[in-house]
């Protein structure tokens, strides 16, 4: 038998292992998502000992092993049409340029950065009516979408800038340096902020947090004024 199963072997007999680990992820302030990432990767283990005989155990089968969220959340992110109006209008040069056109080109078309980031002329055409789209299948989806580009007097003109293609960068450097525009942008309104921690019933953290913290490449909502 190799160590790591038989120590677990041990845990299981001489008490109750889920919650033995729910305290300990507990005491180290774990967030919730992570702490129960972690006991599924012990539900994996006591199943891989189940399968080679080890033991006979299928309590952690079944509903019940992690720990369910709360329905408390925070609130969502959205900038309304003034908001990106007025990134638009920002007096910006170099790269802090490229970061808030690339950031703009995403929230106007709606898509996620794995697919905004990789735009390139062959995902734009004009219907027969002169609507000019942009096509694209979601990476992450396989799903086809098509966004009319009219909606936003900036977005055409941020995307003849770069000749129809994405500016490139990292996402890490996109989601960094959003925040300081936003910020010069002065979108400082706060916003209610909710995190859950690990605890046998969860633990919620409420606070706000400015504005221009929460913004990034995630894909954002666009509220009415």
């Amino acid at each position: 038998m190799q160590s790591k199963e038989a120590v677990l072997l041990l845990m299981m007999w001489t008490g109750n292992l889920r919650l033995e680990l729910i305290d300990w992820l507990t005491k180290r302030n774990v967030q919730l998502a992570y702490g129960n990432k972690t006991l599924k990767v012990l539900r994996q283990l006591m199943e891989r000992a189940r399968r080679k005989k080890l033991h006979r155990n299928i309590d952690y089968q079944g509903r019940g092993w992690t720990v369910p969220e709360t329905k408390a959340k925070g609130q969502i992110v959205t900038l309304n049409p003034v908001e990106l109006q007025t990134l638009a209008d920002l007096q910006l040069f170099g790269f802090a340029e490229k970061v808030r056109d690339l950031f703009l080109i995403g929230a106007g078309t709606g898509q996620r950065f794995s697919d905004f980031s990789k735009y390139v002329p062959n995902n734009f055409y004009q219907t027969m009516k002169g609507t000019p789209l942009v096509s694209v299948i979601s990476q992450k989806t396989n799903v086809p979408a098509k966004v009319p580009l009219n909606i936003f007097p900036w977005l055409i003109p941020i995307l003849e800038k770069y000749d129809y293609h994405s500016p490139q960068m990292p996402m890490q450097k996109l989601n960094d340096w959003i925040k300081d525009i936003c910020k010069k942008a002065k979108f400082d309104n706060q916003i209610l902020r909710v995190e859950q921690y690990m605890g046998r019933k969860p633990r919620i953290k409420k606070f706000y947090m400015p504005k221009y913290g929460e913004i990034s490449s995630l894909p954002v909502g666009v509220a009415s004024p």
